[in-house]
């Protein structure tokens, strides 16, 4: 598939079948971790029969049902870039498993954190996780209402950007891959700016900000062919590596 396609048919899924992860796909989900986990410094886990985390309804407000496997986003916590490494790395994950015909969702706070099964050493923080798994075919009707309510509110790509001029072609794929990138409540608060023949992204301080603001950036980068750097303010370079 190519990458728009695979942006495309990912959506936010909140309902998962009993049927197991092929083997196949875990091996191929465990080897993309390790190669993410080298680049960024992160410590993604692919957890595995984790269903404790949303057990309670309490923490999950009934939003999920039938969720067993997760991500868990843990990473340094004094590293300041570590949010935005979250979002731009799992970003790539979640699009890597929906190339493996697996449904995910990001999951900021709707989860019980205490019964997260993963591995946190000294200095690390779960950030959030990302659900993962086998999904139904059809939506289920409150996934069904989730995305017709983000539909409704989406911004299209010329609103989340800025320029000075009228960018080239390529600036304007990346931009139909941001248009596509999941955030926080649906808020698509990051802003791409084309000025002065440099390309850089901002955005505002709300708490998932900096995670949605790894998520637009992976998502251009892939569209429009080359590299972002991370933090506020970061540049994006042509025809350089993206993960």
């Amino acid at each position: 598939m190519e990458v728009l396609d695979i942006m495309r048919a990912r959506t936010s899924r909140r309902s998962y079948t009993s049927s197991p992860i092929p083997k196949d796909s875990i091996e191929k989900l465990q080897d993309t971790i390790e190669y993410l986990n080298r680049k960024s410094g992160l410590h993604i886990q692919l957890v595995l029969d984790g269903e404790a985390a949303f057990k309670s309804f309490k923490k999950t407000y009934g939003m999920f049902s039938g969720v067993k496997h997760y991500f868990a986003m843990v990473g340094n916590s004094s590293d300041p870039l570590l949010h935005e490494k979250v979002g731009y790395y799992g970003e790539y994950l979640v699009l890597v498993a929906t190339e493996l015909g697996l449904g995910t969702c990001w999951v900021g706070s709707s989860y019980d954190a205490q019964n997260c099964n993963c591995e946190i050493l000294a200095g690390e923080q779960l950030v959030c996780v990302i659900t993962v798994g086998k999904s139904p075919e059809s939506l289920s009707s409150r996934e069904r209402l989730v995305l017709s309510m983000v539909k409704e509110k989406s911004k299209k790509y010329d609103e989340l950007c800025q320029y000075d001029k009228q960018p080239p072609e390529w600036f304007w794929d990346g931009m139909k891959a941001v248009e596509l990138a999941p955030s926080a409540r649906n808020r698509q608060p990051v802003q791409i700016i084309y000025y002065n023949d440099v390309i850089y992204a901002t955005t505002g301080q709300f708490q998932y900000n900096k995670i949605d603001m790894g998520i637009a950036k992976l998502h251009f980068a892939l569209g429009a062919g080359g590299r972002f750097e991370l933090g506020e303010h970061g540049r994006f370079y042509k025809d350089e590596e993206t993960v």
